[in-house]
């Protein structure tokens, strides 16, 4: 009769598979394994693992190489050892790596691989040196300019991309593209138009992409005369969250719309009209945003700040406040960057409804621009490698 194979091992031979003919070691083999397995959810907080002596007879392998395993997986904080008990997994074990440990992890499972592939020692350095040295000159990162007509929009999609991709964006406000768009025009735009003037004064060659949304992709691309290959357009929404609140509007509630710029109160009377929203509304825009036409706002940051204070009428937003039943403004970033606003905003968060028009580039689009980033990154390592041959 054989021997008794405990259930904890036979959990685990289910899920691990060891393949003595591959180059890499059969205790490493079972530490990846054991590791990828906690992090996709497959073990439970404290599970049991099997004896050394089971796990070894089992998979026809020695006990010194399970005991190395384990060793390494108790170095790593992955499992915990409670005398004349056993092993188990830990109740949080990505919580005991090191970041220290979850690098070095990361890395000899890198250059396993790499070996494994085929290359040598010598190949390795060179591609890790290689990599490095575009990190540190940062040639990694896709240099964006973003192109929109107003203020709000671009920032809350700046701040989008920046928090889904590692990117350098400049973000560039044309006000003036809203006129083509409510002209409905098709043709490029003159060349002694100011629109034209400014786009042709912005030097788009040292950009991977320049960015846009569908409603200003045409005259981008055709007024562009080097450069319209880059551009690429964005679906843009509302999100969700604000569709729904939107929606949740009653006939009877009086409505303020506070923006920086009136082009966005415009895009937010498009969709109270969408949702046949005929309530008493009222809208105040603080600042002409052509005084921005062409500049990259991240640098005028100060310069914008100082605009939106000189041009907000304090007293007469004060005291008519209290008149509305609901306030939409364009996000709590844009509150944010203006004192008297969020002073106005922690004031009234009780008594009034207030909406965040939160504008959203789609999922979608997303999508598509990170296939083109990877496209970018993996051609422009493929060109250093090129090169440095």
């Amino acid at each position: 009769m054989g021997k008794k194979v405990s259930k904890s091992t036979l959990a685990i031979q289910e899920l691990i598979k060891i393949d003595k003919e591959n180059a890499k070691p059969v205790y490493k083999q079972i530490v990846d394994q054991i590791i990828d397995l906690i992090q996709n959810g497959k073990f439970d907080k404290n599970q049991k693992l099997p004896a050394q002596r089971d796990f070894a007879r089992y998979f026809g392998i020695s006990r010194a190489t399970v005991s190395k395993a384990y060793d390494l997986l108790k170095q790593y904080g992955v499992i915990k050892s409670i005398q004349g008990s056993g092993f188990y997994i830990n109740e949080e074990p990505e919580m005991f790596l090191s970041r220290r440990q979850k690098a070095l992890y990361s890395i000899n499972r890198l250059y396993s691989t790499l070996i494994d592939s085929g290359f040598s020692f010598s190949e390795i350095r060179n591609l890790l040196f290689l990599l490095l040295e575009q990190k540190e000159n940062n040639k990694d990162i896709p240099q964006i300019a973003l192109i929109d007509c107003n203020i709000e929009s671009l920032t809350m999609f700046e701040k989008q991309l920046k928090s889904r991709f590692r990117v350098s964006i400049c973000s560039y406000l044309i006000p003036k593209l809203k006129l083509y768009i409510d002209k409905k025009e098709v043709d490029k735009p003159g060349k002694d138009s100011d629109f034209f003037k400014t786009i042709q004064n912005i030097n788009f060659n040292d950009f991977d992409l320049i960015l846009t949304t569908v409603s200003h992709y045409h005259f981008i691309v055709n007024t562009l005369k080097g450069s319209h290959e880059k551009v690429f357009k964005l679906s843009v929404a509302p999100d969700h969250n604000t569709l729904i609140q939107l929606g949740s509007i009653k006939k009877e509630e009086k409505l303020l719309v506070l923006s920086t710029s009136q082009r966005f109160s415009e895009i937010v009377k498009y969709y109270l009209d969408r949702f046949n929203i005929k309530n008493d509304i009222q809208f105040v825009s603080f600042i002409n945003e052509e005084v921005f036409e062409g500049k990259d706002i991240l640098s005028d940051f100060d310069f914008y700040q100082k605009l939106m204070e000189s041009n907000i009428n304090t007293g007469d937003l004060q005291n008519s406040i209290s008149k509305f039943d609901c306030i939409i403004v364009p996000s709590k970033d844009e509150i944010d960057k203006n004192d008297f606003l969020k002073k106005i905003y922690m004031e009234n968060q009780q008594d009034l409804r207030w909406i965040l028009f939160e504008y959203k580039i789609e999922d979608g689009s997303l999508i598509a621009l990170e296939e083109t980033f990877n496209k970018i990154m993996f051609d422009r390592i493929k060109n250093i490698e090129d090169i440095k041959h």
